[in-house]
Parts: C-alpha cells; structure tokens; sequence
C-alpha cells in the first residue's frame, strides 16, 4: 500500500517534470482554465472504459487538458485584442483625417 502511494508519487512527479513555468495570469482567466479543465478531464474519464485510471494517467491528462485550454483561452484573447486593436488603429486615422481638416479650416 505504501509502496503504491510512493510510485505514485514518483510517477506524478515524473510526468510533470520539464512543465514550464507560465507567467502570472489573471485570476479571472485562472478560473476559466481551471473550471474547463475539470470539466474536459471529467469527461474523458466518463467516456474512457479501456485506459487505466491512476496516478501518472491522470497527470498527464490534467497536464495535456491545462496546455490545450491555456492555449485557446490565450488565443481567444489574442484574437480580441486583434479586433479591438483594428477597430482603434481605424478611429486614430478618422481622427488623424478630422485633425488634418480642422488645420487647414
């Protein structure tokens, strides 16, 4: 039983050796990541009947799941950002053009 809880130990610590150390996010997006990433491995163990439930499995799901949500959530806000950035970058010239206007008025 001990030796079991110790391999398990290991082998957890094994599967998340070499995970980078991400930079601050906010607590927001934290809780985004963290709330889909139950949910995802949640189902992946509901719908999994042949692949062993244990220690290092379940690491590296968690560890797989977190890098695939981090991804698209940080995706989502480039691409938000994009949008946001275009639709001001359009407002500076609008701006730049009535300035121009009122300079030669």
């Amino acid at each position: 039983m001990v030796a079991n809880i110790v391999q398990d130990g290991v082998a957890e610590h094994e599967a998340l050796n070499g995970v980078p150390l991400w930079l601050d996010i906010p607590d927001e997006l934290t809780k985004t990541i963290e709330q889909a990433v139950l949910q995802k491995e949640r189902m992946f163990w509901l719908r999994s009947t042949s692949i062993v439930k244990d220690a290092l499995t379940s690491t590296l799901l968690r560890r797989a799941i977190y890098a695939e949500q981090r991804c698209y959530e940080m995706e989502n806000r480039a691409g938000e950002m994009a949008l946001i950035t275009f639709g001001a970058a359009e407002k500076v010239k609008k701006l730049e053009a009535r300035i121009d206007e009122l300079i030669k008025a």
